[in-house]
């Protein structure tokens, strides 16, 4: 809920993912990552995806998502928004076990709305949804797993929003 009430009023932020260890064990006791799409691991270009809100959250630490609009990848600001948007959205979970199944994508908006929701099934898919809206100011992707860490079915993944331009 903080992060879409960040969206709502107009940070231009991506969600990040962290633990609160207090063990020996602590980078390797979680499984959140905060992921940033970066050509390489130079201090310059994960600087440049943090900056330019590129990347995504997620309670997997082997969980791949790829999310765009209009084919402008997360953290883009779209210029001269007619008002229709096709997502694309590709997720990859390379575990083959049953409580890594993706179970849902979710495409969401302005004020947490979900605006479309993708039916999945199994460890990997790609979707795309093309919306209209003429006031919408962002959207983002929801991803929910078979098994969460609480080990309960729910959200996983959330990805950094494709501002419209609005």
């Amino acid at each position: 809920s903080s992060y879409v009430l960040a969206l709502d009023a107009g940070w231009h932020v991506m969600p990040a993912a962290n633990s609160d260890t207090h063990a020996a064990d602590w980078i390797a006791g979680s499984d959140v990552r905060t992921v940033l799409l970066a050509p390489d691991l130079s201090a310059g270009a994960l600087y440049a995806a943090m900056s330019a809100g590129r990347g995504y959250a997620t309670l997997d630490k082997n969980l791949r998502v790829q999310f765009a609009v209009n084919g402008n990848v997360m953290g883009s600001v779209l210029g001269g928004s007619t008002g229709s948007f096709t997502m694309s959205v590709k997720v990859d979970d390379p575990d083959t076990g049953p409580a890594d199944a993706i179970t849902k994508v979710e495409i969401v908006s302005d004020g947490g709305e979900v605006v479309a929701t993708l039916p999945a099934s199994g460890n990997q898919g790609e979707w795309s949804a093309t919306l209209t809206s003429a006031t919408a100011r962002y959207y983002y992707a929801r991803v929910s797993t078979a098994s969460g860490p609480d080990g309960l079915p729910g959200p996983t993944a959330w990805t950094a929003p494709v501002w419209t331009g609005r």
